[in-house]
């Protein structure tokens, strides 16, 4: 079979600093975890997609620190969406599986991922009260695997019955602002990736400034309308137009 390769580089693309971290998994108990090598995993990707350059620091962040935070945070959410699929990984004797695992990924053939997940996600149904966690978790898979648009079509079918979801998730409200950057839709994007919800959301940041980056590749003014008219209109008491 022949090796499906991408562009990105370990030594270009990835952390300098080596995965060595202690964990406080539940410090009241005093249990501790040792490294954050899906973390970094994640996050490494994350800054890839967003075409933006790695962190060039060699030594590992601190505990706490904001880059730590990010990488810990990606960590849990390496763990947490694949847990139907951690159960199994131990399941596999002399490397028989590896390429069923590796299909999970990329398949959507019936009983791999993406057919799984498209399966639970229209089990949910969309009636008023309707949980929405498998349907959130397609989107995040389609936009994992940058389908941009897949992964807007799954956030509207998230949103049917919900109130005010799309206002006041602010997960949502990051994945919809990420799936309309890939999309060029930088104004869209804004609006979402602005919100107050997001001020301090390390993967927004990402997004927000690799729209910064795509709005000045393409002299786009991201001034908002609003403080554009402002901007236009004569100081009290100033000089009037005349015709």
């Amino acid at each position: 079979m022949t090796a499906i390769m991408t562009s990105f580089k370990p030594d270009t693309n990835g952390f300098n600093f080596k995965n060595h971290f202690k964990n406080d998994f539940i410090p009241a108990l005093d249990i501790r975890t040792s490294g954050l090598c899906g973390g970094m995993s994640y996050a490494a990707l994350d800054y890839y997609h967003a075409h933006l350059p790695i962190p060039g620091q060699w030594f590992r962040p601190a505990n706490k620190t904001p880059l730590h935070t990010y990488l810990y945070d990606r960590q849990v959410t390496s763990i947490v969406s694949n847990l139907d699929k951690w159960s199994e990984v131990n399941f596999n004797p002399g490397g028989a599986r590896n390429t069923e695992f590796f299909n999970w990924g990329i398949s959507a053939k019936k009983g791999e991922r993406i057919d799984e997940l498209t399966r639970a996600a229209a089990a949910e149904g969309v009636r008023e009260g309707a949980p929405i966690e498998a349907r959130m978790a397609l989107a995040r898979f389609l936009l994992r695997n940058e389908f941009a648009p897949e992964a807007l079509g799954a956030l509207r079918f998230a949103a049917v019955n919900q109130g005010e979801l799309v206002e006041i998730d602010p997960e949502y409200r990051l994945m919809r602002g990420a799936a309309n950057v890939m999309l060029g839709r930088l104004g869209a994007a804004q609006a979402d990736l602005s919100a107050a919800s997001l001020a301090d959301n390390p993967s927004a940041a990402l997004w927000r400034g690799y729209a910064a980056a795509q709005r000045k590749e393409a002299g786009i003014d991201a001034k908002p309308e609003a403080a554009k008219t402002a901007a236009a209109k004569p100081e009290a008491g100033g000089a009037q137009p005349t015709e």
